[in-house]
């Protein structure tokens, strides 16, 4: 199908100001060629679904679900955020977590949105990376910005100035990102680990074994295991000979999934101080 939008969200005044009638939108939206996400704003079929609802709601798509389509890896159970500006009433927000057929919804009140946001669909990245660092839980924070490091959607340094004019309380987490980190299970472990005092060293290559998730002091590994998918069920084999030739070298491999770094944190945590005691 050919594109009729350049931009996810288009006004009627700016649709008409490339050339579409009425009878031109009206057929359009006939033809299923373009939704009307509201009363004076279109979109094609196939954009993605929260940013509609985010603006059947009044708003813009905001925090982890705007930074989920800049690049970054989003946090499980989030649900929807929205960046909803001072003037709404609130009304269509209401109505938007009353149809929301089960998922969350986080309004980030106070927006004062620019024309870029209301036609892109999305906060900007800068005031997404704010939502951010004031809405997460600190691990999180940093999976998410290890992300866009890891996957070159930021520099550090962009990073520090886009948040500059923040409170420092919310900014402290800027030191601990390491763009190393492949996973957000990754982060998330290397941060919370960081916080117990036990620095844990991301994809460490080991040898001819290669690289391995996180290396803690010398000899103990941690491997951490994604959601499972085909490819991963494959893999199983191969893994399990990279731990035996990792322990026939001398190192301790511990195995964790991802439910357990984002359920059971206390679970990893208290197993890995078993095991730096049992070292010592």
């Amino acid at each position: 199908m050919t594109r009729l939008l350049s931009r996810p969200l288009l006004s009627t005044a700016e649709l008409r100001s490339r050339g579409f009638g009425a009878a031109d939108i009206a057929r359009a939206v006939r033809e299923e060629r373009l939704w009307q996400v509201h009363r004076g704003w279109y979109a094609e079929p196939g954009t993605d679904a929260q940013m509609i609802r985010a603006m059947r709601a009044g708003g813009r798509i905001g925090c982890v679900s705007a930074l989920r389509l800049y690049g970054s890896w989003c946090p499980p159970d989030s649900g929807l955020h929205i960046a909803m500006p001072a003037s709404s009433s609130g009304r269509r927000l209401a109505r938007s977590r009353e149809d929301g057929k089960g998922e969350d919804v986080t309004a980030h009140w106070g927006s004062k949105l620019t024309h870029q946001e209301w036609s892109t669909g999305a906060s900007t990245i800068e005031r997404a990376l704010g939502h951010l660092l004031e809405c997460q839980p600190a691990h999180y924070s940093v999976a998410v910005l290890d992300s866009l490091l890891h996957r070159r959607v930021l520099s550090t340094r962009t990073i520090e100035k886009m948040t500059a004019t923040l409170p420092p309380h919310r900014t402290t987490l800027l030191s601990s990102l390491d763009e190393r980190s492949e996973e957000g299970i990754e982060s998330i472990a290397r941060f919370r680990l960081l916080q117990s005092g036990i620095r844990a060293v991301p994809q460490v290559v080991v040898g001819e074994i290669g690289r391995v998730d996180l290396l803690i002091g010398e000899r103990l590994v941690i491997e951490l295991d994604g959601r499972e998918t085909h490819a991963q069920r494959e893999a199983f084999t191969k893994d399990r000979r990279r731990t035996a030739l990792l322990t026939q070298g001398g190192y301790t491999v511990l195995h964790f999934s991802y439910a357990q770094v984002i359920y059971d944190w206390n679970l990893i945590l208290t197993t890995i101080q078993a095991a730096l005691s049992l070292s010592r």
